[in-house]
């Protein structure tokens, strides 16, 4: 019981979601900047 309650907390799937969010946003602002260029 005690292996569920840390695996189902959302804390666990914060760091990996934000890691993902934080890519894209720089990869966006690249593309974004050659497209004016």
């Amino acid at each position: 019981m005690s292996s569920a309650a840390p695996a189902k907390k959302p804390y666990r799937k914060a760091p990996p979601e934000h890691r993902e969010l934080r890519l894209e946003i720089p990869v966006s602002r690249l593309e974004q900047e050659e497209s004016l260029t």
